[in-house]
């Protein structure tokens, strides 16, 4: 379990000495031959299964960073169901992260993330988009159509965030707009944790990444930020 001098947790839950992390990862079903589609309650589908393993890598390196710092049993591995039932039901000093963007159902069910729009919303349509508060636009088409040559010839974006609730309760959004760009958000997360607590403190924020052709996970550049100067009320 982390303690209050733990500075990774001191980043995680500014202000709180957290008991645990839960990682959300989405939930993939159906036909892997057939474009992303709502299947009722079976969640989504992909033409390739990269998609859900890119968001599984994410989880990998970020879990691997809280291993150093948290016990086992602190760390949970969620489906986005369980994951927004306990927020929902538990009030425990808990750190949330959520993997995935249009994939996982958490980040348009997940009321703690109703502040995340201080920040910056997401918009999925022929085009799947990051909007900053500044309504700065980063967009690529519908990843899940896109030839994996096509894919690897277009820039991608991710958002890595910190949010809280009215509660202080964090929760961390790594999602990119494609494959790729969520997995280069979980290795940013876990490289650059330390500048991003000396660069934010206790503010929340957002970090919009880029990832050039061919979007190499290794490889971003960071194409805006935004902050929230105060917790939500």
């Amino acid at each position: 379990m982390a303690t209050a001098e733990n500075s990774l947790a001191s980043f995680l839950a500014p202000g709180m000495r957290p008991s645990g992390v839960d990682l959300c990862l989405p939930e993939f079903s159906g036909s892997l031959s057939a474009p992303l589609q709502t299947r009722g309650n079976e969640g989504y589908g992909y033409p390739s299964s990269a998609f859900s393993n890119r968001d599984v890598r994410s989880a990998f390196h970020v879990q691997s960073l809280l291993s150093q710092h948290f016990s086992d049993d602190s760390i949970r591995l969620q489906s986005p169901g369980d994951f927004m039932s306990t927020r929902s039901k538990e009030w425990a000093p808990r750190v949330g992260i959520l993997f995935g963007s249009r994939s996982n159902e958490a980040l348009s069910k997940e009321s703690d993330l109703l502040q995340l729009e201080r920040l910056v919303s997401f918009e999925f349509g022929a085009e799947w988009s990051i909007v900053g508060q500044d309504e700065r636009r980063f967009s690529i088409a519908d990843p899940s159509k896109l030839s994996r040559e096509d894919y690897e010839a277009t820039t991608d974006y991710c958002v890595v965030a910190r949010v809280r609730d009215d509660r202080g309760r964090p929760l961390f959004l790594i999602a990119g707009l494609g494959g790729r760009a969520t997995e280069g958000g979980g290795k940013y997360l876990v490289d650059a944790w330390e500048k991003l607590h000396r660069r934010f403190e206790s503010r929340d924020f957002a970090v919009v990444l880029a990832f050039a052709p061919p979007v190499n996970p290794d490889h971003s550049t960071e194409a805006a930020s935004y902050v929230a100067e105060s917790l939500p009320t």
